[in-house]
């Protein structure tokens, strides 16, 4: 395991004083082999969806929805169904997570943390306590590059892939 820093600086207490710096510090999973099994599988799904920016179960449903109408000849009710997926996944980006802040939330633990627990609610709880704390998006980003380059087998080309995207993601901001 690893270590990662959060500084937050708070302001000064006295006019004309030094701001304070908060420094929190959190382990971080250096590869598989620091991170529970379940909570594994859990960072594959998020690091998919974090690629392909699809949810699958959402495009599923969806995509039933859309086969139905068709077969039965409605097909400006299947249009509909692709319209409302294609809403519903432009809302989805507008969350205050995604996927890859997920994957972060997985790799990075409190001192005692139970790698069991993969409920999205305490994830996302663990996230926002964070970026209050001083979180910034490099270091989500650069947390997660670093445990999957640190697991080439596990993760295959998208080792490789993943880090030549937020590369291209940083350069067009």
């Amino acid at each position: 395991m690893d270590k990662i820093v959060l500084v937050k600086q708070e302001p000064a207490a006295k006019k004309g004083g030094k701001p304070k710096k908060i420094k929190t510090y959190y382990n971080i999973c250096s590869d598989v082999f620091d991170l529970n099994d379940q909570r594994h599988m859990t960072f594959k799904q998020y690091l998919l969806q974090a690629m392909e920016h699809i949810d699958e179960g959402l495009f599923e449903a969806s995509y039933e929805r859309f086969r139905a109408a068709f077969n039965k000849g409605d097909y400006s009710q299947g249009l509909i169904e692709m319209t409302n997926f294609k809403v519903a996944l432009e809302q989805k980006e507008l969350l205050t997570h995604d996927a890859c802040s997920m994957c972060f939330s997985l790799i990075c633990l409190d001192k005692d943390e139970d790698q069991m627990n993969i409920d999205e609610g305490p994830l996302q709880e663990k996230l926002n306590r964070m970026r209050a704390q001083g979180l910034t998006r490099g270091q989500v980003e650069d947390a997660v590059i670093n445990f999957m380059s640190a697991s080439p087998t596990s993760y295959g080309d998208y080792s490789q892939i993943w880090p030549t995207l937020i590369k291209r993601m940083r350069e067009s901001s």
